[in-house]
């Protein structure tokens, strides 16, 4: 099977990262590994790559693993490290790492399964930072004050992206740069049922926000069919003055 050079500087880059990890991120294959000797399993996957040779199914389970790594930020990093994936510049609406995935036939997560603009993950970034720098100034729309909790949160279901804290509610903030889906409702209700299993201190109910600049029809039904979702409608504004 041949691979390109893409695909094998992604793996090279997971396993470099790995290395540092992976007692704490779950390896399905860590039982393999002498971590005295430093001699790990993943390791040998980029060079059987750079050979063109059949991956075995722990070097796939482990390929399978990184790309569903929930740490993945917006931008391609992963933190705490915060190293940004070689092909951030090189992925357009596309990622390199979900075509390495249909090539193995090895299960997309769902944040791959939507084509993103490079543009538009940066765009939802830069408007992370603008909440996150002005949140004494943000009007949430909700029925009783919050302050801030976290943001960027890793939990089993993945990364999210602000939280709030009401009198006794958490808020779980799901940001997007454009149109809404159901599919980011799906998403939401995840994060929303992760909290609810494990309550934070001093939290009675969990709720979840979507924050976009719009939704599509079908995010609307799911929404209205949900009670645990609001969506909230973002907008920029930009004044001038003399």
């Amino acid at each position: 099977m041949e691979f390109s050079e893409e695909e094998i500087k992604f793996i090279q880059f997971c396993v470099d990262i790995d290395e540092l990890s992976c007692k704490d991120t779950g390896c399905p294959q860590m039982h393999q590994c002498d971590f005295e000797r430093k001699n790990y399993y993943c390791t040998s996957i980029p060079s059987t790559m750079r050979n063109s040779k059949e991956l075995s199914q722990e070097q796939r389970s482990i390929i399978s693993f990184f790309c569903h790594d929930p740490r993945w930020t917006d931008d391609c990093k992963i933190p705490p490290w915060r190293k940004r994936c070689p092909n951030y510049s090189f992925c357009n609406d596309e990622w390199v790492c979900k075509k390495l995935l249909e090539k193995l036939e090895l299960p997309i997560p769902e944040n791959l399964k939507r084509p993103v603009l490079k543009d538009q993950r940066i765009l939802e970034h830069e408007i992370k930072k603008i909440i996150l720098n002005n949140f004494s100034e943000i009007d949430w729309k909700l029925d009783e004050s919050v302050t801030y909790y976290a943001h960027e949160e890793v939990i089993r279901t993945g990364r999210v992206d602000i939280l709030l804290k009401g009198a006794k509610t958490l808020y779980v903030v799901e940001l997007k740069g454009g149109i809404a889906t159901r599919e980011h409702v799906g998403q939401l209700l995840s994060y929303v049922g992760c909290y609810r299993e494990n309550l934070p201190t001093g939290i009675e109910a969990v709720k979840g926000i979507l924050l976009a600049n719009d939704m599509d029809a079908n995010c609307k039904m799911a929404i209205d069919a949900c009670e645990a979702i609001e969506f909230r409608k973002l907008i920029l504004k930009v004044e001038i003055s003399l």
